[in-house]
């Protein structure tokens, strides 16, 4: 399948870019909202099943895949100049997830709760809070799905609500990103006055899912590793001993091997 129109598509997307680069929020996403128009046009003209597929016959210098996240980040800056946006976000969102094979990536769930975030900032709680509940059922092992929602109430003062399901969050079996879960209730806590609450969450080296101990062996054999390769570079210490003084250090800086390495020798 071929696309008539995916040059004009590309300008028009790397127009949209132009303006984000100058912080032109507005613009940004006036522009790319008429590249998702036509984006959609070209996939129904062309018989596009999804984004995928269309991304595979796209010749633009941005994939649509990678552009929908910053069009999306976009539109949540311009939100802040002109709360309209909101609605082109929850529109924009929506269509993506219509339109995108891979429900469970990581840029679905992002879509997904830009659209409920989207309802929170209009105002729409009970539609928010329906789109988030949803979520945490279905991906209930996503950790930041769960830090989402409770922003919302941080940005509320609704500091119960917030810990209530941050602290759900974490007795979820095999719930991702714990570190910055427990970050962000030691914060939660912070910031309404429990200090001592604060004070009683311990991030500890289990929660990153590897001891520190194991971290630290893996570095230890990266180690040796790489003192390995620079023997097998430049040969054992032995060798390196019968290097002239005056001859060009074996290292490659291009000074004579007395001024480089063997400056201690």
């Amino acid at each position: 399948m071929e696309i008539e129109n995916w040059e004009q598509i590309d300008d028009d997307m790397q127009r949209g870019y132009s303006y984000s680069m100058n912080d032109e929020n507005v613009l940004a996403c006036n522009e790319w909202k008429k590249t998702w128009e036509a984006v959609i046009s070209a996939m129904d003209s062309g018989g596009f099943g999804s984004i995928e597929e269309f991304d595979e016959a796209f010749s633009g210098l941005e994939c649509v895949y990678n552009w929908a996240s910053d069009y999306e980040t976009e539109l949540m800056n311009a939100i802040g100049e002109d709360i309209s946006f909101a609605k082109d976000r929850i529109s924009f969102s929506t269509g993506y997830l219509d339109r995108i094979a891979d429900k469970c990536g990581q840029n679905s769930l992002n879509k997904r709760v830009a659209i409920a975030n989207s309802y929170f900032l209009l105002g729409m709680t009970d539609e928010g809070e329906k789109l988030y509940k949803a979520l945490s059922d279905e991906y209930p092992a996503w950790g930041w799905g769960w830090i989402s929602w409770s922003d919302e109430y941080v940005d509320n003062r609704g500091y119960s609500k917030a810990i209530d399901l941050l602290k759900t969050a974490l007795t979820v079996d095999g719930v991702s990103d714990i570190p910055a879960i427990k970050d962000r209730l030691k914060a939660v806590y912070k910031a309404c006055g429990m200090h001592e609450e604060a004070d009683s969450v311990v991030i500890d080296e289990w929660d990153y899912g590897v001891p520190l101990s194991e971290i630290e062996n893996v570095a230890g054999v990266l180690k040796n590793d790489m003192e390995t390769v620079i023997n097998e570079i430049f040969g054992n210490s032995e060798q390196r001993r019968k290097i002239g003084r005056n001859e060009p250090c074996p290292c490659g800086s291009g000074k004579k091997y007395k001024k480089c390495c063997g400056l201690n020798k």
